[in-house]
């Protein structure tokens, strides 16, 4: 009984001594700062955990964030603005700059924002810190959709870095002539659509959320069938996904197998929460495990033979409409 008293004695001994001379051991990297949004005068009333107001006119418009750094020690933070965009897991990222591409151009936040891309704080103090967007225009529907992230700097050690806590902002911006209700407008963008083959075959499409406003929980249901004397259905799947406004997403159907030589149909049935409904068709042949043709050119250069027909008869008529007139004007005389 005593044998085990002293060794518990004595480890709590080595424990207190373990952090009297390494008392980091108690501290998470990143957990040492907080970070509080100011919000503007034009912040909606409902919500008060991150930037959600309206633009009045298409002035700069001025925003605030304080940083508290707890630490004992002087720290530097790293700044970024973000757009929101839809990653290839159905979920909307905050903080993906590779995906800004997705966004479209007049609804990227990054672009319109001016923030410093560093800060330092001073241990056991506070720093408010001022940044401005300047819209391209106040008159527009719906919203912007962002965020504001903040990352302490921290030097690398043989170890590497861990426990990085980084602290994300939402900022949504509204225009002048957002409505109550926004319409939902799913499209599809039929160039992108591709089908590679390594062992198995995996189809790639591309859905575009023409709206300014986030689409959430859209049900997509992809069916796969191959075509010929008997339609056979290979693939059915059914997934759920959040989209982010005013942006594309790169979506992929990943087979079990490669598709064989043949004609194939891929039907992508969306439905938005509120229950409408949008429809995509892509109807491709497979050649030695290789998409074989799009058709894109060929419904380009009949659609000009068609516009070329259709003037071509105009010019027709018109000289015919001309020769009537002036055979009329020489009876007159």
């Amino acid at each position: 009984m005593l044998k085990n008293k002293s060794l518990q004695l004595l480890m709590v001994c080595f424990l207190s001594l373990l952090f009297l001379f390494n008392p980091k051991v108690t501290f998470a990297e990143g957990s040492d700062y907080s970070v509080v949004p100011l919000l503007p005068n034009s912040q909606v009333k409902s919500t008060s955990s991150y930037y959600d107001f309206k633009v009045v006119n298409e002035e700069k418009i001025k925003l605030a964030f304080s940083i508290e750094n707890l630490s004992e020690k002087e720290q530097t933070f790293s700044v970024g603005i973000y757009d929101a965009v839809t990653n290839k897991n159905g979920i909307i990222d905050y903080s993906n700059a590779k995906l800004k591409k997705n966004v479209k151009k007049e609804q990227r936040l990054s672009d319109l924002v001016t923030i410093p891309n560093q800060v330092t704080v001073a241990r056991h103090a506070k720093k408010t810190i001022e940044f401005q967007i300047k819209p391209m225009k106040s008159d527009f529907d719906g919203y912007i959709l962002g965020s504001l992230q903040i990352v302490p700097q921290k030097e690398a050690t043989k170890a590497g870095i861990t426990n990085l806590f980084t602290r994300t902002i939402a900022i949504r911006m509204w225009g002048t002539d957002a409505k109550e209700t926004i319409k939902s407008n799913i499209k599809d963008n039929k160039k992108e659509f591709d089908a590679i083959t390594e062992t198995n075959t995996t189809l790639k499409y591309q859905l575009v959320n023409q709206s300014p406003k986030i689409e959430k929980e859209i049900n997509v249901q992809t069916i796969l069938e191959k075509q010929g004397d008997k339609k056979k259905i290979i693939n059915k799947a059914e997934r759920k996904i959040d989209f982010a406004p005013s942006s594309l997403v790169e979506q992929e159907l990943a087979l079990k197998e490669g598709l064989v030589d043949g004609h194939y149909k891929l039907s992508v049935n969306t439905k938005t929460a509120e229950g409408e409904s949008f429809h995509f068709e892509y109807v491709f042949q497979m050649k030695n495990d290789k998409l074989s043709h799009h058709n894109y050119w060929l419904y380009g250069f009949s659609l000009l033979a068609a516009l070329l027909i259709i003037f071509g008869i105009y010019l027709w008529k018109r000289k015919k409409k001309k020769r009537k007139c002036k055979h009329g004007e020489k009876q007159g005389e």
